[in-house]
């Protein structure tokens, strides 16, 4: 007979775990005039061939020059360190665009200050998913309802994932058009996993740009690992009366990469990592 309550409990377990392990990922991306934040999204941190990279959506990013950008881990206060970006592009960003797709490009410094263990190498991007609606799939980000300051110039965000599915089974690896979008069910009202009651979920504000992953945790050996995980897309909008968040899937986004990384390219023709 099926241990239901087991089975709940290794599930809880599971996803404290990932999201343990994607906190480190996922950057906050900071909108500072000088003298205060104005603006914040997330992001996630790429190394392609030691160069540093955080991608995030467009509407983060566009409308700022870099040296108004800078970079806040999890959990920890920051007072600002001038990590600012060395080169930034992005595609779309407007409410008409389907693209709200973007970059930035740091210095090793970069690498130094958050450690070598918080960047994601290209092959945990999953750019042609297949039975998705067989899998845990998560978004992460930085609300702003998780945003403090424990002093006068120090923020401090905490990262926020949720777990949902996604019910499109489309078969990324088929030929032909393929869309570069989809959307992750995120509703006002959810079930608490530990106490079964009705709880209100965190609007996602300042969540723009997180990564959407792909947990893998029903396809693992008895040990399950987090890097076990896929970046499948990147969350650019809440629909409340829908109760979605729209995201661009991480092919669009390696498409924009390739302009600047030309050696990344034959991922968009290969697909290895499935």
């Amino acid at each position: 007979m099926v241990d239901i309550e087991k089975n709940r409990q290794i599930g809880i377990q599971l996803t404290d775990i990932l999201s343990r392990h994607l906190s480190r990922l996922t950057p906050v991306v900071v909108i500072h005039d000088g003298d205060q934040i104005i603006d914040h999204g997330s992001g996630t941190f790429l190394l392609i061939f030691d160069t540093p990279v955080v991608v995030t959506a467009a509407h983060v990013i566009k409308d700022y020059p870099n040296d108004m950008i800078h970079l806040v881990g999890t959990f920890k206060p920051s007072d600002y360190r001038l990590i600012t970006p060395l080169e930034k592009d992005y595609m779309g960003g407007n409410i008409e665009d389907s693209l709200d797709i973007g970059y930035l490009i740091f210095s090793n410094e970069c690498i130094i200050h958050f450690g070598v263990e918080s960047f994601a190498a290209i092959d945990r991007l999953e750019l042609f998913p297949q039975k998705l609606s067989t899998d845990l799939t998560v978004f992460i980000g930085m609300p702003e309802v998780l945003h403090d300051q424990p002093s006068e110039r120090a923020d401090r965000f905490q990262p926020f994932m949720y777990a949902a599915g996604i019910e499109d089974d489309t078969d990324w690896l088929k030929p032909g058009n393929r869309q570069l979008e989809l959307n992750v069910e995120y509703p006002n009202i959810v079930k608490d996993t530990i106490t079964g009651q009705d709880v209100q979920t965190h609007n996602p504000s300042g969540m723009s740009g997180g990564g959407i992953w792909r947990s893998y945790i029903n396809s693992t050996p008895s040990v399950y690992s987090a890097s076990n995980s896929k970046l499948i897309a990147i969350g650019t909008e809440w629909n409340l009366s829908t109760s979605k968040i729209k995201a661009n899937r991480i092919e669009a986004v390696v498409h924009l990469l390739s302009l600047r990384f030309p050696s990344i390219e034959n991922l968009l023709d290969c697909p290895t990592n499935q």
